[in-house]
């Protein structure tokens, strides 16, 4: 049926936005080449196809599901037409608030490894206001505090890479991860991200000479906590990995 047809490509490209954001993390860039294109033809392409099976009979708003189809086409400033016109259909709908920061977001990671920064503190800007207003109208959604964590994850890197100090961002990271844990303190997807942010933290502090054992150490304890919740979790292993690696 469409509705089927639907929750399956939901569920593929949900699989695809946490694959791809993990891979933009991964330091090689010959490996995470062949890992977007891995994602791609496990979750994207299939998630593709079920959407456009699934037309307009699937979802309560047919423009939300046009902007994932761009969305995850890359292309952004088609997904935010679609969802500028589905918010005005749908005020209530704090889902269509969360695509908007995640096109937002991919969209800055894409222009942030092309060495574009201020381009990307502009789209990480962008990407905070909708997230922060779907917090507000969802409360209890530990999703929504993560992807603020990923923004801010996001410019955690770009102050290393201008050099400035990364001390209130990583406060602004804890501070959303916390949110998420309050609202489902035993979600894989919120210590994989916690693991990610001591990981670059601890990037910074050998990078400007200070100790980086203790955040390694925890981030390695968090990449064992999400293994423990999600023994299948790539992004755990790998972080994991990295840190005894290093």
């Amino acid at each position: 049926t469409p509705e089927s047809a639907y929750a399956l490509g939901r569920a593929l490209g949900k699989q695809y936005q946490k694959g791809m954001q993990g891979a933009s993390r991964i330091p090689n860039e010959e490996l995470r080449a062949a890992r977007r294109q891995e994602l791609e033809r496990l979750y994207r392409d299939p998630a593709v196809n079920r959407l456009k099976e699934a037309g307009q009979g699937g979802m309560d708003v047919p423009l939300y599901g046009e902007a994932l189809l761009a969305f995850y086409g890359d292309r952004w400033e088609a997904a935010l037409k679609s969802l500028g016109e589905a918010r005005r259909q749908a005020p209530w709908a704090y889902e269509i608030l969360v695509l908007e920061g995640d096109v937002y977001l991919e969209w800055a990671l894409q222009v942030q490894e092309k060495g574009d920064q201020t381009r990307t503190e502009e789209l990480l800007n962008q990407a905070a206001q909708p997230l922060e207003l779907a917090a507000n109208i969802a409360r209890s959604d530990p999703a929504v505090y993560e992807d603020l964590a990923r923004v801010w994850i996001a410019r955690l890197e770009l102050a290393r890479s201008r050099g400035r100090p990364a001390e209130m961002i990583l406060a602004r990271v804890d501070e959303n991860l916390r949110l998420a844990f309050a609202a489902d303190p035993n979600r894989a997807d919120t210590y994989v991200l916690r693991a990610a942010a001591l990981s670059r933290w601890a990037d910074i502090l050998h990078e400007t000479g200070r100790e980086e054992g203790p955040a390694l150490e925890q981030s390695s304890e968090a990449a064992r906590r999400a293994i423990a919740l999600d023994p299948a979790n790539a992004e755990a292993y790998n972080l994991y990995g990295r840190n005894l690696w290093r």
